[in-house]
């Protein structure tokens, strides 16, 4: 046991992994599990108790935060350019650069870090998107500043990255100064509240799998978009009610209007750095070959496929008004509701948190191979961060972070 000033008196009491404390959102955890989950609990109590990984914390995030302005400012110009001169999708990727660097500097701003690898992939995406600039040109005729904000995109995002501690490692040290085992933590990190069923487990599976099948199903019989639109709202809506009534339950855990925001913003953020940072490396790549002449016939073929297929995508949602609607508020609420959901809890319940996200990412770039084949990998990538949405904000946050996402590769 530890002495924790849990009392308005100012007096302490003794705690231990028993000991329940409530947290921002009005529910009453063990303490282990409220170090796991509170990012407000674990602020606090760093503020008073020394923890070991957090030793010059405030050195680095100044340090960091003074590598990472420019490079910001410049990716934003560079888009502000782009919407200015009025090419497709370059608003969306402004409005992206505004929520990723207020993101960052949110979580440079905080005592305790929440999401340091999701902040250092978006200072590293930056650091590629300006790379692929200087590869365009085979870094001739680059001008200084671009050189030194590409170089100091990749130092922040690599100091950070390096150096910042995680949550996890930051709860860990906390609960060891107030006497917690680390066995105590383990079993609040792990996501096995209840037992899955193997009823549950392939009524779920079935869910995630009926949702593309209805669609072909519907498209093959020549139902209009309108008609298909509606279908997507309904499975949306009713099949996780049936889930729901397998699993004997309908409660759903409860989410404040801040853990909606900020899992919309970690949605956001991290598809910025996956998806969009993973596509500027392959371009960057691809400009490296060319310039050194180690692009061959195969991999230029490769290289216009995977673009025209990206390209014709977001061409045919831009040519109908319903396809719009279908992708940017249909699609959203049908795919969350299913695959983050339903399936998503099922599997980290039955296998825990890591495997689940995993496996509804891969299983969302599966069942998209129809659409996208080259960048299914990108779609693999979404599904990531849709699913820090959903596991930061609930549902709510999972609908709004694709549902943006969605409309800023369009306007």
């Amino acid at each position: 046991m530890a002495p924790l000033d849990l009392r308005a008196d100012g007096g302490s009491v003794p705690v231990d992994a028993r000991t329940e404390v409530e947290i921002a959102d009005g529910r009453w955890l063990s303490l282990p599990r409220a170090l796991v989950e509170s990012q407000a609990l674990r602020e606090t109590l760093a503020a008073a108790i020394e923890v070991p990984c957090l030793r010059g914390h405030g050195r680095l995030r100044a340090a960091t935060g003074a590598l990472a302005a420019f490079p910001m400012i410049a990716v934003l110009v560079l888009d502000l350019r782009a919407a200015s001169g009025l090419v497709p999708g370059s608003l969306g990727l402004v409005a992206a650069d505004l929520v990723s660097a207020a993101f960052v500097g949110r979580e440079l701003a905080r005592r305790t870090p929440r999401m340091p690898r999701v902040a250092a992939a978006i200072l590293l995406a930056a650091g590629v998107r300006l790379l692929g600039l200087v590869m365009k040109v085979c870094a001739r005729g680059v001008d200084v500043p671009t050189w030194l904000a590409t170089g100091l995109a990749f130092a922040a995002g690599g100091l950070w990255l390096a150096r910042a501690p995680t949550a996890s490692r930051v709860a860990l040290e906390l609960g060891g100064k107030l006497g917690l085992a680390r066995r105590d933590l383990s079993s609040a990190r792990a996501e096995e509240d209840a037992e899955v069923s193997s009823r549950l487990f392939a009524v779920s599976l079935a869910a995630a799998l009926g949702l593309p099948l209805a669609l072909a199903l519907a498209r093959r019989a020549g139902t209009g978009l309108e008609a298909q639109a509606l279908l997507l709202v309904a499975y949306g809506a009713l099949v996780p009610l049936g889930v729901a009534r397998v699993a004997g339950s309908n409660a759903t855990p409860r989410r404040g209007p801040m853990d909606v925001a900020f899992g919309t913003a970690i949605g956001l953020v991290a598809a910025v750095a996956l998806a969009g940072g993973g596509d500027a490396f392959m371009r960057a790549g691809d400009e490296l070959a060319r310039c050194a002449e180690k692009l061959d016939a195969e991999s230029r073929r490769m290289v216009a496929s995977h673009a025209q297929e990206v390209r014709e995508a977001l061409v045919r949602v831009r040519s109908s008004t319903w396809l719009t609607s279908m992708t940017v508020l249909a699609i959203p609420f049908a795919e969350e509701r299913i695959y983050r959901g339903v399936l998503l809890p099922v599997l980290v319940r039955r296998y825990g948190r890591a495997y689940g996200v995993f496996a509804t990412s891969l299983g969302f770039a599966v069942l998209h191979a129809s659409v996208y084949v080259l960048a299914g990998w990108q779609v693999a990538m979404l599904g990531f961060a849709f699913a820090l949405a959903y596991l930061e904000g609930g549902i709510l946050a999972a609908i709004a972070a694709h549902a943006l996402w969605s409309l800023f590769q369009i306007v």
